[in-house]
């Protein structure tokens, strides 16, 4: 059963990645996306963790990631709290800018920027949420059943005139 929603929450140390990575697994075995859209959503979601920790100068702290799934795709909401500033700022920053960020979280946030649909901010409630669109993966595997049928009827057809 594909569930809607989940969370995890980790210490903000770069020794965790492996929970990031397991969580990403799960999410996208559900939604059964095994082609590259599974190293985008898991490069952007661990990045986004990077710049995140980068920001709390190696103060392990406890960082809670919500996912979501809905009629939009597929949501990683990022509880960053007064940090919220700061990255909205880097980001801000990096988008007006014609040069490239030299901080490595604002390097990161900008990759993940253009990784994914849609990057909100939320500093009320000091939240940073990436959005994947899974309408083109489903429209790849569309694709890939229609050919699955068509070879089938050709090979069904080629065996009825033996």
């Amino acid at each position: 059963m594909i569930k809607n929603k989940r969370s995890i929450r980790i210490l903000s140390s770069v020794n965790q990645i492996h929970e990031i990575e397991d969580f990403i697994e799960k999410i996208c075995d559900d939604y059964h996306i095994f082609n590259s859209y599974f190293g985008i959503i898991l490069f952007s979601v661990e990045e986004l963790f990077r710049a995140v920790t980068m920001q709390k100068h190696g103060k392990p702290d406890s960082l809670r990631i919500d996912f979501s799934s809905s009629h939009k795709g597929l949501m990683f909401k990022f509880y960053v709290g007064e940090l919220i500033i700061d990255l909205g700022r880097m980001l801000q920053k990096d988008i007006m800018s014609s040069e490239n960020n030299t901080e490595d979280a604002g390097q990161q946030l900008r990759i993940v920027n253009m990784l994914c649909d849609d990057l909100e901010i939320d500093a009320e409630k000091g939240t940073l949420t990436i959005l994947f669109n899974i309408v083109s993966i489903n429209q790849h595997l569309a694709l890939e059943r229609n050919k699955a049928l068509e070879q089938y009827y050709n090979q069904i057809h080629q065996t009825s005139k033996v």
